[in-house]
């Protein structure tokens, strides 16, 4: 480099000038170590100067000695740096070459306290080029080798393992002392500034980790050179080796198999070992690397028992790791598929054993595609696998491995027995999905339809093979192999089963609708293998081109409502599909309507349109005959059963009409379209109802069982038991079913359980007398009427039929076949039953006594307002007058006199007509309106007699009469004991009583009104009745006095108890 400035005045001052020139950025930042320049050199005759003027100013003029020099460069350096303002490093090397040996070593020295690593570096370098008398030509290579470790490590990240082998390789074989300038604590530190331990272990695991172990190999084979007992240097070097490279000793002993690990690598880079076979091959791979266990093994192979921690073996031997390498070897080379059935034998959750490792040689040895189809082989082993999953390896492995038959013994020892059990159980597991696919709908069932389809392909390709590999078939699998069809239909069908969900179809169904459940069951017959696999592949052929001609929807829809006799009868399917493409389009939609009814009515309207068709003069095609008879079928036995619970009677006789006339025009039987069997003996029964019981039928249908609920199941079965024929028997002139028989029939259950009691009450009472009758019809009239409960009913019932006094045998048979028909015989008797009945009897006979008390009264104005017309009413209605049970009572006093017991007779007079003044003067009481009269008339006894006065509307006793007036009276009943010559008689106290006309009386009552009224100066007790009838009402007890002995039972108000001590006295005798 030339210097553009000249160099005027003192030496020293030219020497700093030139100094600052050798301090330029670059100076110290090159890599490579400068050359001598002519800066150099000028700075080098500087220097001389400055020392030449410093040996002439000395005292011994010409000559400096050496430690008077080295202090005058110390200065000269010190000056550079404080008073110049320079670098030390620039003045050091620029006093380098001058300075004594001793010297220059302490200057460079200094300088590690000031400069980094690279810098101070860079300074020996350049020192080692003009004193190497002070820095060997070995301290100089391994300054240069740590300054490039420091370069690489500021721009790279992986260690430069070269750089640290030449390094380490110097240090040990220096024969060198130490020195002071690059001893080994600088070069640890610089050392570590690199981090070129971490770095470079962490390039020597991820090599291990990726068993790239040529490389591994090829960066720490030299390590095997260390020496630690050669030398000091040795030693040192072994320690650099411990501080930054701790895992050294590892690969110091290693000696792997350098070829198979070269081999290993190169397939690293190529399909046959990929990443994944990498990681799944980690622990086989580890066995030709570095002995991890410290034993210093040349490989982890040999450092038993560790190594057989990395791969299960049956038998810890060496010999059969060596086996399992050199077979790892062989599938290398064969292919990526011989790698992979390794793995799955060798590599997974089971112990290597010799005949696991003679497999896969065997395997190996026939070629990577035997290999592979025993990769796929395995997959349908798999039982952790999907069934679908299984199959696929399965069909694509059978054709390959079938077609090598005969394999070697202990490939085909192996995989015959396997795969014996595992393909029929694949193909039910896969027909079960693909089943429950085709139910649900789901896209999916392709898939595993053709995947089926394969499987079973790949079974009938070679039979023989497969009957002699597999050691034979269950028979399912083999009938669902032989009945495979052609791969084409299997794809047309579900092709038309994916345009039925398109929803641009023309065609497209509702989500509820059918269209493809012919197309499906085929499917699941003949893939699913439910219900058998014989499918009938003509009648999914014609539908497949009825299809694909695009129908309308009309005949779609027809299409899909008999897409049921299929399964019956493919052939009348077949017709049926090429007759309606025939038929005009409200015939078809007439037709579709019809079979989509559904259930036992669409026999009835089948039959009824091509009855119709007939009648019109359209004679139908037999397949539509045929259809209705399909449909007859597919009803089951019981059509009839279930046809009669749904149809109307009118329908179900015209149905049994309709099935009569297609019979007469084809000339044929019942068997021609019921067959033999339940239907058929039915409809000959249906034949017989309608044809002589016809009105029988309809009256109980419409007149009694539609009433209450029923149904004519019952009537239709057949044979009919007796008493369903004695039920037809009796209504079958509707007009002559009495009442009470249509009682008995509307308790006919809907099953008809009970019908034999029915047809038993009606029969004993068509066999009953009148009493019979009448009392089985009072029975009918009252279990109608809310006023009797059903327990009530069955006591009254069971009482009249138990009493063997009480009427006749037969009439009580009538009874009891009357109850037991109406559900009354199984009513418990019970105390509340038992007074229910009593209480419900005593209403009636009340309101059966007011009714003749109501008519006798009415009799009673008749008689005495025209007598010979009351007897003429009398004679013509029928009505014979008696007393009513008191024969002591003479006619004409049966409404004017109550008899209150034997011998004893009350009758009433009012008082009413008697102001208070006339009261007064009578000794009357104020508010007594009437006057009661007592007699007590027994044979041999002298008769007595009492009165009283009370009132009606009150509830008190009758008050005994103390006064004037009741001495008058009882002076005149005297009178007419002592004045009658023989016994006294109620008639002539009456009459006495009565003729004495006394001040007031009771008058008649008005029926509508209890008003009393004032008698007239001409009223007897005798001609006007002033009392009405005093007869106890039923169940009365006899000694109180009823209501009715005043007011006629019509009042609830009055009440005298004339039976009482104050009422009967024992005076006047």
């Amino acid at each position: 480099m030339k210097v553009l400035v000249r160099l005027k005045g003192q030496p020293e001052s030219n020497w700093h000038k030139l100094v600052k020139l050798q301090e330029s950025p670059t100076s110290f930042s090159e890599q490579k170590i400068p050359q001598a320049t002519d800066a150099a050199a000028q700075l080098r005759r500087c220097t001389d100067a400055c020392v030449a003027r410093w040996a002439r100013s000395s005292k011994v003029k010409g000559q400096l000695p050496p430690e008077q020099l080295d202090a005058n460069l110390a200065a000269l350096i010190v000056d550079h740096e404080t008073k110049e303002s320079g670098r030390r490093e620039a003045a050091v090397l620029a006093c380098l070459p001058t300075l004594s040996a001793h010297a220059a070593t302490k200057h460079l020295a200094s300088l590690q306290e000031t400069l980094d690593g690279a810098q101070y570096l860079q300074c020996i370098l350049r020192a080692g080029l003009t004193r190497p008398d002070i820095i060997s030509a070995t301290h100089i290579q391994i300054a240069d080798a740590l300054k490039q470790l420091l370069d690489w490590s500021l721009t790279q990240t992986k260690p430069d393992f070269v750089l640290f082998r030449a390094l380490v390789l110097t240090l040990q074989n220096s024969t060198s002392q130490e020195s002071a300038l690059l001893d080994s604590n600088l070069i640890d530190l610089i050392l570590r500034h690199t981090k070129f331990k971490v770095r470079g272990e962490a390039e020597l695991q991820s090599l291990q980790t990726e068993r790239r172990l040529r490389t591994l190999f090829d960066i720490t084979s030299w390590l095997r050179l260390i020496d630690v007992d050669n030398s000091a240097n040795a030693k040192a070097a072994a320690t650099i080796l411990e501080n930054h490279l701790p895992s050294w000793q590892r690969f110091q002993s290693w000696s792997p198999d350098k070829t198979r690990i070269q081999r290993w690598e190169e397939a690293f880079d190529t399909q046959t070992l990929t990443p994944i076979r990498q990681q799944k091959l980690g622990h086989i791979f580890d066995l030709e690397g570095p002995d991890t266990t410290g034993k210093q093994c040349t490989t982890l192979k040999l450092s038993e028992p560790a190594c057989f921690r990395h791969v299960r073996v049956a038998h810890a031997t060496s010999e059969l790791l060596s086996r399992l390498l050199n077979l790892l070897d062989l599938a290398i080379a064969a292919g990526p598929h011989a790698v992979d059935l390794f793995v799955t034998f060798c590599v997974g959750e089971f112990a290597v054993d010799n005949a696991t490792v003679l497999i896969v040689q065997q395997a190996t040895l026939g070629g990577d595609d035997l290999c592979a189809a025993l990769l796929f082989t395995q997959k349908g082993l798999d039982t952790s696998l999907e069934a679908i999953d299984r199959a696929e390896g399965l069909s694509r492995a059978l054709p390959d491995v079938l077609r090598r038959i005969p394999l070697p013994e202990a490939l085909s020892s192996f995989y015959s027995k396997k795969l014996s059990v595992a393909v029929p159980d694949v193909i039910r597991r896969c027909q079960a999905v693909f089943c429950k696919q085709m139910d649900e709908d789901s896209e999916a069932m392709e898939i595993t339809g053709m995947s089926l389809h394969g499987l079973g392909t790949a079974l009938a390709m070679n039979a023989a093979a497969t009957s002699s590999f597999l050691l034979g078939l269950p028979t399912d699998i083999e009938a669902f192999v032989e009945h495979l069809r052609p791969v084409d239909i299997v794809q047309a069908v579900f092709r038309q089963l994916h345009a039925f969900r398109n929803p641009y179809d023309l065609h497209r169904r509702d989500a509820t609708s059918d269209r493809g459940s012919s197309l499906r069951d085929y499917l699941t017959r003949s893939l699913g293998g439910r219900g058998g696999v014989s499918a009938d592949h003509a009648g999914v052929t014609a539908e497949l081109e009825f299809w694909k001609c695009r129908p309308t929807a009309d005949l779609v829809e027809l299409a899909r409502a008999i897409g049921g006799i299929k399964s019956v009868d493919s052939r009348l399917y077949a017709s049926c599909l090429l007759q309606m493409a025939k038929e005009e389009r409200l015939a078809v939609q007439d037709l579709t309507a019809r079979v989509r009814a559904g259930g036992p009515e669409s026999c009835a309207t089948m039959t009824r349109y091509l009855v119709r068709q007939l009648e019109i003069g359209n004679h139908p095609g037999s397949c539509w005959v045929s259809l209705l008879t399909c449909m007859i079928n597919e009803q089951g036995p019981d059509l009839l059963d279930r046809l009669a619970d749904s149809i109307a009677t009118r329908e179900w006789l015209q149905f049994t009409q309709d099935i009569r006339r297609l019979l007469e025009v084809g000339n044929s039987s019942y068997d021609a379209i019921f067959g033999q069997g339940p239907n058929r003996q039915g409809m000959e029964w249906w034949d017989t109802l309608s044809s002589r019981y016809s009105n029988a039928v309809e009256f109980l249908n419409d007149t009694i069982l539609r009433r209450s609920g029923g149904a004519l199941k019952w009537l239709y079965r057949s044979p009919p038991s007796p008493a369903v024929m004695s039920i037809l028997q009796a209504c079958r002139e509707p007009a002559l079913v009495a009442r009470v028989e249509k009682h008995v029939l509307s308790h006919l259950l809907p099953g008809a359980e009970n019908i034999s009691k029915i047809a038993e009450s009606i029969s004993s009472l068509r066999r009953a007398d009148a009493t019979g009758y009448i009392l089985v019809e009072r029975l009918t009239i009252r279990s109608q009427s809310r006023s009797w409960t059903p327990s009530g009913l069955g006591a009254l019932g069971n009482a009249l039929a138990g009493n063997p006094g009480g009427l006749p045998h037969h009439n009580r048979q009538t009874m009891a076949a009357f109850m037991a028909a109406v559900n009354l015989s199984q009513q418990v008797l019970t105390n509340d039953a038992l007074e229910q009945a009593a209480s419900q009897l005593k209403i009636e006979c009340n309101s059966i006594l007011d009714s003749a008390g109501s008519l006798g009264s009415s009799i009673t104005q008749l008689k005495r307002s025209d007598p010979q017309r009351a007897t003429n009413v009398l004679q013509q209605t029928g009505i014979v007058l008696s007393g009513g049970g008191n024969i002591s009572l003479p006619e004409e006093l049966i409404d004017s006199v109550d008899l209150v017991e034997e011998g004893k007779y009350a009758m009433v007079f009012a008082l009413s007509a008697l102001s208070e003044l006339q009261r007064k003067a009578r000794g009357i009481p104020p508010g007594s309106r009437c006057l009661l009269v007592g007699a007590l008339l027994l044979p041999a006894a002298r008769p007595k007699f009492t009165l009283g006065a009370g009132n009606p509307d009150s509830s008190g006793v009758a008050q005994k009469l103390t006064s004037l007036f009741a001495f008058t009276v009882h002076q005149r009943l005297e009178t007419l004991v002592r004045s009658s010559s023989g016994p006294i008689t109620i008639r002539s106290v009456h009459q006495w009583v009565a003729g004495q006309a006394p001040s007031a009386c009771f008058p008649p009552r008005n029926p509508s009104s209890c008003k009393f009224r004032p008698c007239q100066v001409s009223c007897s007790l005798l001609s006007s009745a002033p009392v009405t009838s005093g007869r106890r009402p039923f169940g009365q007890q006899p000694a109180v006095w009823g209501e009715a002995g005043l007011q006629g039972r019509r009042s609830s108000t009055a009440r005298f108890h004339p039976d009482s001590s104050a009422f009967w006295p024992t005076v006047w005798p």
